[in-house]
Order: structure tokens, then sequence, then C-alpha cells
């Protein structure tokens, strides 16, 4: 009786093949949902100044709409709070300030969005960049401040709610970027002062 067996895998050799595969599924559902419609070259030749003029940057100012993709953004207004919140779940920036700024978002693509926090960074003179304040964010969501962090936006309709980002009292020359996903290069910058 010939018996033959098979060399058999170790369990753990299965799960890193597993999370490996998990990766990339992720990375390319990732890249394929992130930037809205692409760019469209109509004009037929090769015109250079069409594509100069989209890496040209345009700044906007408070209250004027800026398009970044498929999205629509208007900082409707912007104000340094030392405090966010109230009562117990306030909260006191211990080394900066903290900008609450108004935000509107409307989607012109064809697809449901949702709106998080990769989609906004504030800038300032000396070239730092701040992401939104998850403590800030916590203590105007329990105030019952409009938040629309994870809120999702179909198509035609917008939403409007506030953002909080912590930034050093001293901080000069404030923009806010915003961009359509995580992953896209479509920008727009919003000056907040």
């Amino acid at each position: 009786m010939s018996d033959v067996t098979k060399a058999k895998r170790p369990w753990y050799v299965n799960c890193l093949f597993a999370f490996g595969a998990f990766i990339v599924l992720i990375i390319i559902i990732a890249a394929a949902s992130g930037g809205g419609s692409s760019t469209d070259d109509s004009s037929g030749g090769s015109d250079d100044s069409s594509k100069n003029s989209a890496t040209v940057a345009t700044t906007y100012a408070l209250k004027e709409e800026a398009p970044a993709g498929d999205l629509m953004f208007t900082a409707n207004s912007m104000a340094k709070k030392q405090t966010v919140g109230s009562g117990y779940f306030a909260k006191t920036s211990q080394s900066g300030t903290y900008l609450v700024i108004n935000m509107t978002v409307e989607n012109n693509g064809s697809d449901t969005i949702t709106i998080d926090s990769s989609l906004f960074t504030v800038t300032e003179d000396e070239g730092r960049e701040f992401s939104h304040s998850n403590d800030g964010q916590s203590a105007l969501i329990t105030n019952g401040t409009n938040n629309f962090f994870l809120k999702q936006v179909q198509p035609g309709l917008s939403a409007t709610g506030d953002i909080v980002f912590e930034v050093p009292e001293d901080a000069t020359g404030l923009q806010l970027i915003v961009k359509p996903s995580i992953f896209s290069t479509k920008k727009a910058t919003i000056n907040l002062e």
C-alpha cells in the first residue's frame, strides 16, 4: 500500500495569504472610488495651455463656492474659540485655539458621497498642516451642534455642518484645503482670514 502524503502549509501561511489578498482588494476599491469623474479632454488636440490652467491654484474666500472634483465646498463662516461645546462636555484648548468652520458641501456628481475628515485640512503661513480635532468635534456633537461627518450626501443634494480644528493662537494666513476624496489630487483652497 502506497501512502503518499501531501505536505500541508502551516496555518499562518494561509492567514497571511488571505490578509494580503484582503489588503489588495481594499486598495483596488479605494483607488476606484477616489476622485469623482475623470478629466474631460474634449479639445481633441494637444493644447498645453488647458493642461497648465488646470494646475494653477485658485484661492476662494469665505462664502464663495469652491469646486473640487464633483463637490462644491462653501465655507460659510469661521470663528476662533478657546472653548467649544458647553457644560460637562465642553473642551478648552490647552495650548492653542479652536477654529470652528461652518461648511456646506454640495454633491454635483452622480454617486453618493460620504463626508469625512479626510476631505479637510487647515494650513498656515509657516507651512504647518492641521487635521480636524477629534476632541473639539466630539464636544460640538454632544452639545447638539449639526455634525455632518460620515453623513452620506446623495447626488444633487448638500449638507451643512461644523468642522473643528485646533491651531496655535499665533497662526496666521489660515487656509482650508478641501478635496473630494482622500486619494484625489483635485483640491481647492479657501482663505479663512
